[in-house]
């Protein structure tokens, strides 16, 4: 498995979190900064579509994204997963540079930031709405050796990532992941 595939389930996984969350949750207080389950499912849709645009080589553009939660969350999620998964898909994604919020990178990293955006914050929506993740092992472990290089110097200010949280041996790889996020497993 490589970090496209494991983006495709991953996404697909957090559709199902997103299908399963009521209205009642919306409001709820999530383990990601001072967002609700609402600005969380606005993000985990709006940032599949910004990570798609990016690695197609598309311009920044504007990043206020619409209330995706006060519709059909769901299918707009799957519509933002299979237009990542068709960029991520590209054979000329190595050739091409993605304008990103923090920078420009190169696209081929697109697809392991898509696959930590959706596995990292489909735990924090898991958690805020009492749903269980099941995040397959084998998409978090495809994913930890990307997220660590990401990470290594990320700063660790509270406001993109809090301080790595310990977490003890032989713990299950979503608790490792989340925990070099900044979250207490």
């Amino acid at each position: 498995m490589d970090l496209n595939e494991a983006y495709v389930i991953a996404a697909a996984r957090n559709g199902e979190l997103i299908a399963a969350t009521r209205a009642d949750q919306l409001a709820s207080s999530t383990p990601c900064r001072t967002w609700t389950a609402r600005e969380l499912i606005n993000h985990i849709v709006g940032g599949q579509f910004m990570l798609a645009n990016a690695a197609a080589g598309g311009p920044l553009g504007d990043l206020s994204a619409p209330d995706f939660a006060s519709g059909d969350a769901a299918s707009a999620h799957r519509e933002a997963g299979t237009a990542a998964a068709a960029a991520f898909a590209d054979p000329g994604i190595a050739e091409r540079m993605a304008e990103l919020p923090f920078g420009t990178l190169p696209a081929g990293m697109v697809p392991g930031l898509a696959c930590y955006e959706q596995v990292v914050h489909g735990w924090d929506l898991a958690q805020a709405t009492g749903q269980k993740l099941a995040m397959p092992n084998d998409v978090v472990d495809v994913l930890y050796p990307f997220a660590e290089q990401l990470l290594a110097n990320a700063p660790r200010d509270g406001v993109a990532f809090a301080e790595v949280v310990d977490v003890p041996a032989g713990a299950p790889a979503i608790d490792r992941l989340v925990g070099l996020s900044g979250r207490k497993p």
